[in-house]
């Protein structure tokens, strides 16, 4: 704007030297500031039509806090020399601030022009970066022109990180005491192990077991106590639910709500490797923009498969959590993952108890409301420790 008011200043002063001053003098200057920008806004017009864009994200999925790359590329289908174009690259909040967003470079001579552009992945799901304000300036460097009214759009999937759950001793108890136990040693029928024969399974001694459970034999030769894990244990598998609604949060600031559906995602993936590196098979539910997801976690492998699923979903609140469990011996014990504490919350909560089921809800530090009054409430802080409220 600054450029097109000097210019119209200077052809004022031509104009007014001509009429006052010189009228030859005066004429040639004139002529020469409006014929020389006419025929420089002309060829500058033809060009614009002729130069297209686009963005490369090189991967499909980025690792979180690993500096990483896109391309955007200028692309010339004339032989003229292109003046200075321009563009504004804009990244939404799961990616960190960019050193610089402005890119300006002429092409005179190449066709075709990469530029480079540095991103740090910070928070797991799908980001998007945006290259719009593409714009054009004349040769004389006077007038801008828009190359392309549309913005162009790249999603990049960003895969959360998997933690050890430190102090899970609480926890792990919380869930082996849900879990169905047989005390009686008589009663106790065996599961059929790997190598195709009876016999039972066992896991590591958490205190408060029972010591009819511990198998001393076993404790003898690993240096470390076991116990039994008789057949019910064996085929329950506790329900590990996402349920983010994002309406329910209280964050206005889109960046903290990105973080708080991180906390959830990486805290229930956590959960997830904590259990199954114990021996506990798992169950995984979630809801998607048009069903609901519903996994069986057996190995480390199925929590990574897991993660990266996670990286490119786009959740949905559950509506009733009941409605993630079925009505079977496999969901007796439930642990939920969400963005608050909600009347949904406390109702499948008390439902849950009523049909003589454990469901534990687990909400980032940072959408505590410390007045909530909940059974077996649990908050997951910034270093994804686990704490017990009530």
């Amino acid at each position: 704007m600054k450029a097109v008011l000097s210019y119209f200043a200077v052809l004022t002063a031509a104009v007014g030297y001509m009429l006052l001053f010189d009228h030859s003098a005066g004429g040639m200057m004139t002529v020469f500031l409006i014929v020389v920008p006419v025929i420089s806004i002309i060829l500058t017009l033809i060009a614009r039509k002729r130069i297209e864009f686009d963005v490369i994200v090189p991967g499909d999925v980025l690792k979180k806090k690993k500096k990483d790359r896109i391309i955007v590329t200028a692309k010339k289908n004339i032989f003229l020399p292109v003046p200075i174009v321009s563009f504004e690259v804009k990244t939404s909040e799961r990616i960190a601030p960019l050193k610089y967003n402005v890119y300006r470079f002429s092409m005179s001579e190449n066709r075709k022009i990469s530029v480079d552009i540095d991103i740090v992945p910070e928070i797991c799901g799908i980001a998007e970066v945006d290259v719009t304000r593409m714009y054009i300036t004349d040769y004389l460097g006077i007038f801008r022109f828009k190359i392309n009214n549309e913005t162009i759009n790249r999603k990049i999937y960003i895969i959360p990180d998997i933690y050890e759950i430190e102090d899970s001793g609480e926890v792990l108890r919380s869930i082996y005491s849900t879990l169905p136990d047989n005390d009686d040693d008589d009663d106790a029928q065996p599961v059929w192990g790997k190598a195709s024969f009876p016999g039972f399974e066992y896991r590591a001694y958490m205190p408060g077991d029972s010591p009819k459970k511990i198998n001393w034999k076993l404790s003898s030769k690993k240096q470390q106590l076991f116990v039994r894990i008789d057949e019910s244990s064996g085929m329950t598998r506790p329900d590990i639910i996402i349920d983010i609604n994002k309406s329910e949060t209280g964050q206005a600031d889109s960046y903290q709500s990105a973080l708080n559906e991180e906390t959830i995602i990486e805290g229930a993936l956590s959960m997830l490797m904590l259990c199954v590196n114990h021996g506990i098979e798992c169950t995984f539910s979630y809801y998607t923009e048009d069903r609901r997801e519903k996994d069986i976690i057996l190995s480390v492998d199925d929590v990574e498969r897991e993660a990266l699923k996670m990286s490119k979903v786009i959740f949905s609140p559950s509506g009733k959590l009941s409605d993630c469990r079925e009505s079977s011996k496999s969901n007796d014990v439930s642990i939920v993952y969400t963005s608050g504490v909600s009347q949904n919350i406390i109702d499948s909560v008390e439902n849950a108890q009523l049909n003589g089921n454990s469901m534990k809800v687990i909400i980032p530090e940072s959408c505590m409301d410390f007045n909530t009054e909940l059974n077996d409430l649990w908050i997951i802080d910034e270093s994804h420790a686990i704490k017990r409220v009530c």
